[in-house]
């Protein structure tokens, strides 16, 4: 699943923009989705619930109520 705004602009893979890649709890966000992402969750609206640097994931509670992990830029 992919997360507008998540997935930092920069190509480089440097570890300082993988850190700064982790959106803060609270933070309001869009499913945009790739070709892996269920087609229901594209386009919801939500907040990130927990984020960890160590691999881009974020838990996320959607609109509709779901609890999603996701891993960033996936």
């Amino acid at each position: 699943m992919q997360v507008a705004g998540a997935c930092s602009a920069g190509g480089g893979g440097d570890s300082s923009e993988e850190e700064l890649s982790v959106l803060p709890r609270h933070t309001k966000v869009v499913v945009t989705g790739n070709n892996r992402t269920k087609s229901v969750l594209v386009g919801l609206q939500g907040v990130v619930k927990k984020a960890v640097g160590l691999g881009g994931w974020h838990w996320l509670v959607l609109t509709n109520g779901i609890e999603e992990a996701s891993k960033e830029c996936s």
